[in-house]
């Protein structure tokens, strides 16, 4: 037995093998077959599994070019501020380079300054020396020329009698000179004055010959007029002096004229040197003193000089280090409006950069996202295209269940298809526009608009009709009935002119749509015709049609649902409660309701505002060109943006906040809704029952409404207290106005219906004691089956009447008048 049953257990492993080897998860694409077979019971015919097919490709290929396109665009905008970023840190390196050569050229420029100060002192020190030295010269100068003039005036007398005995002297014939040369021997007088004249000469050899030589010397007359006196020493003025003392006569004018002529100039000029000499000697200190004096000034005229070149000098340098100084200004100066622009630069980019810090981090982790999102792209278009062929016409519950199984099929942890399919300013636009908000709603919204099949709408409210219109509006919309008289024409004209029609009312699918709803198009050369009843019309490619009805009940053939989208807007229970709950506000507190609908419109615009400013934001930086930190025009209208965006933003939070604080008041109201909304469904399964127990959701509202119009003690101003009130008051009201609808038999059955939905807590895990109890609550309404109870037993529920045993004999007989409340506690 053991050994047998191992290759079953082999051949069953074998098989889960094979069927992992063969799921969605490894070969994606075997995941539509697989999709379609698992949707037998959701009309998955061979029509609708092309369709499932066609929505693919279409998907698939909208969202890849939207993702490349998304990607592109954010990577425009993050290499932009990453740029800006690089751009930020080489204007920083090289700020600090020029900042730092800034510095160096301030300090030479200080130096030069502080050389030229020095400078400029010094040739101040030099032109107050010179000043002192001019002074001195000037007073050197004065008092040579006082001394000149002493020695002018003491030579005032002597040099005239000089000069003319130079001039006699001058006047001598050679004939005269000769004339005593040839004497043999001279007489005593020509001899003294020849004496006289060697020894002023400094010739100490006075004999004869000597004294012919000397006159035989050729320009003896000139050596005697160029004689300087100054030759004279005081030993030869001695001499000559005792000469004249012993030999007087011989020197007097006549004895000398008589002697000779020429003898006489020589006595004349003997005489004037003399005295000439004795003036001499007697200026001698003054020409010294003078001389000192001339001496002084020169030194002074060459200290002059020599300052004067020396100002020259540092007038020069000075120019020069002006010059420098005026350059080296000029070039921190330069430096310095150079570094103030840049650094004007990079503080506008940095403010920049660091505003639009939160959108650089957010749109790196959107590209990691949407890169992710490109890889499992496939998946999510077939999950998608799955969700818009099968699931259009189930509920919820259905939806999440086949949907969960899909994502296990091929592999996937999380998917929504409303991310995935549409953005939140689209979805935003839809509810400005009057679509519910609920996710239901909103994901039937995506596939009317993204079926490959022409949409059917199941509306029982008209709600999503209505926004359907509001949504088309601009894309030349007719909305016509089924049941008009010009209906086949507006149908024409409409696929003729390529309208988009609306079909509200349908009852049932006309013969005539079929072709359309088809696609049964014939091609006649260049164009397609399709045939409407008994005429053949030109088929225009920008025609698209919607079916609406109202009737939920509605029942469509086969051959007509597998080639249209049945798109089933009938009430949920979210739904319905979030409508009651508006409804009970709306009566009970309308301002609050009021406040409500203008936060959300308000939150609404804000989101759709800042959704357009990070558009705009991204295309400004998309297609800016060149660098972007120069830009300044570009730089103020992204602060501009950024500075809107952070205001759109923080409205939005206080938005919330308060729209947080407005749901808290308003869930008070919550308990009452839900009941209501569980009440409406609980006799919507009446028709189950019976096909004439059929109740609008319109009644029920009426209900709902008379019962908050209802009038209660006005004492009672506790919220609590008032929706308990409230609660018993709907219950009451739509357990009569339900029963007086209802055959006889049928309204225990109700009870019994409305009393486990209504509590549901007092009847679980079917325990025994509970299902005693539901008998007697069964006995208590008249119910026909013999059970033997014990009927005095106690009340079987907290909420109920009292049972008693004499009622159990009216069978058929107990109803509920106005003042009879069975569910009262």
């Amino acid at each position: 037995m053991l050994l047998a049953e191992k290759p079953k257990e082999a051949t069953k492993d074998n098989q889960r093998s094979q069927r992992h080897s063969h799921s969605g998860k490894d070969h994606p694409f075997k995941a539509f077959l697989q999709i379609h077979e698992a949707c037998h019971e959701l009309s998955a015919t061979p029509r609708r599994y092309i369709a499932f097919l066609n929505t693919y490709l279409s998907v698939y290929q909208q969202k890849k070019e939207k993702v490349a396109q998304q990607i592109q665009h954010l990577q425009a905008g993050v290499s932009k501020l990453n740029e800006a970023k690089e751009l930020v840190a080489e204007l920083k390196a090289k700020a600090a380079t020029q900042s730092q050569l800034l510095v160096e050229k301030q300090s030479q420029a200080d130096a030069a300054l502080k050389e030229i100060t020095k400078s400029m002192v010094d040739a101040g020190d030099q032109k107050n020396k010179m000043v002192i030295l001019k002074q001195k010269a000037t007073q050197e100068n004065q008092n040579l020329e006082s001394r000149k003039k002493k020695i002018d005036d003491e030579l005032a007398e002597i040099e005239p009698l000089v000069n003319e005995a130079k001039k006699a002297v001058g006047s001598i014939q050679s004939d005269a000179l000769s004339e005593i040369r040839s004497l043999r021997a001279p007489p005593n007088t020509i001899r003294c004055i020849l004496e006289a004249v060697l020894c002023i000469m400094g010739i100490y050899d006075t004999s004869w010959v000597s004294m012919k030589s000397f006159l035989g010397k050729r320009g003896v007359e000139k050596d005697i007029q160029s004689f300087n006196a100054r030759r004279i020493t005081p030993d030869i003025r001695n001499v000559v002096e005792e000469l004249l003392r012993k030999n007087k006569d011989a020197f007097e004018a006549k004895n000398a004229r008589r002697a000779s002529v020429a003898v006489e100039s020589l006595a004349v000029w003997v005489k004037a040197n003399l005295k000439f000499s004795y003036v001499l000697q007697k200026i001698e200190p003054l020409e010294a003193e003078q001389a000192q004096l001339q001496r002084n000034l020169d030194d002074v005229e060459d200290s002059i000089v020599q300052l004067s070149s020396k100002l020259d000098s540092v007038d020069s340098k000075v120019a020069e280090l002006k010059g420098n100084f005026e350059l080296l200004t000029r070039e921190a100066l330069e430096l310095k409006h150079k570094l103030e622009k840049e650094n004007e630069t990079i503080q506008a980019a940095e403010t920049l950069v660091t505003k639009l810090e939160g959108e650089h981090q957010r749109w790196n982790e959107q590209i990691s996202e949407l890169k992710t999102e490109s890889k499992e792209l496939p998946k999510h278009a077939l999950l998608s295209a799955a969700c818009i062929t099968y699931l259009p016409s189930t509920p919820e519950d259905i939806r999440q269940k086949m949907l969960k199984e899909w994502m296990d099929m091929v592999g996937l942890q999380q998917f929504s298809l409303r991310r995935f399919l549409s953005t939140e300013s689209e979805q935003l636009q839809w509810k400005s526009e009057g679509l519910p908000s609920d996710d239901l709603t909103m994901e039937n919204a995506l596939m009317i608009l993204k079926t490959s099949l022409p949409a059917f709408l199941v509306d029982p409210s008209s709600r999503a009709t209505e926004w359907l219109k509001s949504h088309l509006k601009n894309h030349q919309v007719e909305v016509i009935n089924q049941q008009d008289s010009n209906f086949q024409t507006s149908l024409e004209l409409a696929v003729r002119f390529g309208k988009t029609l609306i079909i509200q009312e349908i009852e049932a699918i006309e013969p005539l749509l079929y072709p359309l709803l088809r696609k049964d198009l014939i091609s006649q050369g260049p164009r397609c015709v399709v045939q409407i009843g008994e005429k053949i019309v030109h088929y225009n490619e920008a025609f698209k049609v919607y079916l609406a009805t109202r009737n939920s009940s509605l029942q469509i053939p086969p051959d007509a649902r597998s080639i249209m989208t049945e798109v089933n807007f009938t009430t949920t229970a979210a739904g319905l409660t979030s409508q009651l709950l508006a409804q009970t506000i709306q009566h009970e507190k309308p301002q609050l309701e009021v406040r409500k609908t203008q936060l959300l419109q308000q939150e609404e615009e804000l989101k759709i505002q800042l959704a357009k400013l990070e558009e705009s934001l991204l295309e400004e930086l998309a297609n800016a060109k060149g660098n972007i930190l120069e830009n300044k025009e570009l730089l103020a209208s992204l602060n501009k943006m950024k500075a809107s965006s952070n205001t759109v933003t923080e409205s939005l939070q206080e938005s919330v906040q308060l729209q947080t604080a407005l749901d808290q008041e308003r869930n008070t109201y919550l308990p009452l809704a839900e009941n209501g909304s569980r009440l409406y469904f609980v006799i919507k399964d009446l028709v189950k029952i019976n096909n004439m127990y059929c109740f609008s959701l319109s009644s029920f509202l009426r209900l709902f409404q008379r019962t908050l119009q209802a009038i209660y003690d006005e004492s009672t101003n506790n919220t609590e207290s008032r929706i308990k009130l409230l609660q018993k008051h709907l219950l009451h009201l739509v357990y009569k106005s339900v029963c007086r609808s209802l055959f006889k038999a049928d309204q225990l059955m109700f009870a019994l219906h409305l009393a486990h939905r209504w509590r549901p807590d007092q009847f679980k895990d079917n325990h025994p004691v509970h299902s005693v109890k539901w008998l007697a609550l069964g006995k208590a309404f008249g119910y026909r089956n013999h059970v033997k109870i014990d009927m005095e037993a106690e009340q079987p529920f907290s909420w109920s009447a009292p049972v008693k045993p004499s009622s159990s004999c009216q069978h058929g007989k107990r109803t509920l008048n106005d003042d009879d409340d069975p569910w009262s506690s």
